[in-house]
């Protein structure tokens, strides 16, 4: 049997799901990862955080670049974010678009009044169907197309109603209104500042609205200057140098509206990290481990690959808080990670599934390479107890492909029921899919500890 090749690194121990990355050449990251020569990522695990500040942080710059950097559960993430900003930004302006029919009534004759609640009731309509839209919250493909049609909607009526304000003459205009009409371009800009966007992503939109309303500025520019006194609004609209004026100051509002969605990008990948982990070992905690084994139980079925999990309880725990405290458990359950983390490879998920029970999911490793794992980890050992035996443990392995496992909770269940089999079998024990128990730790190294 061909032995797993010795990590290269300490494995992704200190994880989280939301700020999950893959660099351009295909390596998973995460955003507490560091770089290691110039292809490898490792991670610190006894390293206060204060003094991995910069390599993560020359690690999220790429995160708020673009999104070749963003891994699965980071892409789902900024979707539902995006795609909740979008649904509750059109729902307000829906209702403020009917609101504002009121104050068109009060300022416009009935002619022009009509024409305009004629577009404000198309635009309510048009941002009720988004508010409303029941598209797949976790695809981002989805929340970035709703966010388009967002901003298109008021580019629209921008122009629907510029071109009113050209074939309606008034005597008195009420200039207010029409300048508030007249800086729906800046509105528009400002809301691009609202949503997680990485800067290519930002500027894209933001070129694009940026070129749509400085070239209806611009039109709008020109045909007042050959026809100044055309329609209600040739007072209001800037000339010449204004109008340049106009469009950089769009240009700056952008450029600022970017660098706020690059900021919040940077806490949605950033600011979860805490929760992610566990503090005392230092894994995944349960919640986020669910999702990254989802994700992996995910990739293997559409690959083909197997998957394998090893359920870890460690042995007679209990009896530790009991005769010594639970500080001296707290140790104890901190040196078995350490030795779990220094046996596992990078690609390895290691999960604190609750108490003294660990998870380990394994991509891309069968039977056998688990085997091979579990034999690498009983020879490192798992630390000793505070009476000086060695801390055992008794550990269930379940494999995709060999257990047939539907699912990732069948998986779970399966190696949870081989962890239990092996306990009954006088604990220090593992069980595969083939039912039998096998020695762990090796008994020259295993002193038995008193319950």
């Amino acid at each position: 049997m061909a032995p797993l090749p010795e990590p290269a690194a300490p494995p992704l121990l200190i994880n989280t799901i939301v700020p999950e990355m893959v660099t351009p050449d295909g390596v998973r990251v995460l955003a507490t990862a560091l770089p290691v020569g110039r292809t490898g990522w490792t991670i610190q695990v006894d390293m206060p955080v204060s003094k991995i500040e910069e390599p993560i942080r020359s690690l999220l710059i790429g995160a708020v670049l673009t999104a070749q950097w963003h891994g699965p559960a980071v892409t789902a993430a900024r979707a539902e974010v995006i795609g909740d900003r979008v649904r509750t930004i059109a729902a307000i302006l829906a209702l403020l678009t009917v609101a504002w029919i009121g104050i068109d009534a009060v300022a416009f004759e009935k002619t022009v009044w009509l024409l305009f609640a004629l577009g404000r009731v198309a635009a309510a309509i048009a941002f009720a169907a988004i508010a409303l839209g029941r598209s797949d919250q976790r695809s981002l493909g989805a929340s970035l197309r709703g966010l388009a049609i967002l901003f298109a909607v008021p580019f629209l009526f921008f122009v629907y109603s510029t071109v009113l304000f050209l074939l309606f003459p008034a005597t008195e205009p009420p200039m207010l209104l029409l300048t508030a009409y007249l800086h729906l371009p800046f509105i528009v800009m400002a809301g691009l500042a609202l949503f997680p966007l990485t800067a290519d992503e930002g500027l894209a939109v933001g070129c694009v609205l940026l070129v749509l309303f400085g070239g209806a500025i611009a039109v709008l520019d020109g045909v007042v200057r050959l026809h100044p006194h055309v329609g209600m609004i040739s007072s209001t609209v800037p000339h010449g140098g204004e109008g340049l004026g106009i469009v950089w100051l769009l240009f700056l509002m952008t450029a600022v509206a970017v660098i706020a969605g690059m900021s919040q990008l940077h806490f949605l990948v950033a600011f979860p990290e805490q929760s992610a982990r566990d503090p005392l070992p230092g894994l995944f905690a349960r919640r986020f481990g669910e999702e990254a084994l989802e994700l992996e139980f995910r990739a293997a079925e559409r690959n083909g690959a197997p998957l394998a999990v090893l359920f870890v309880d460690l042995d007679l725990f209990k009896g530790v808080n009991d005769r010594f405290g639970h500080e001296a458990g707290d140790h104890v359950i901190q040196a078995a990670t350490r030795r779990l983390a220094a046996t596992l490879r990078r690609q390895d998920v290691a999960i604190r599934w609750g108490g003294e029970e660990f998870l380990v999911v394994m991509p891309n490793t069968g039977v056998a390479g688990a085997t091979v794992a579990i034999a690498r980890l009983a020879g490192a050992g798992l630390g000793t107890r505070p009476d000086g035996a060695a801390q055992t443990a008794s550990i269930g392995l379940a494999e995709r492909i060999r257990d047939g496992a539907s699912d990732r909770h069948r998986l779970v269940e399966l190696a949870d029921e081989r962890m239990y089999m092996a306990k009954a079998a006088g604990r220090n024990r593992t069980v595969g899919p083939d039912g039998v128990a096998r020695p762990f730790v090796p008994n020259r190294a295993a002193r038995s500890p008193a319950a």
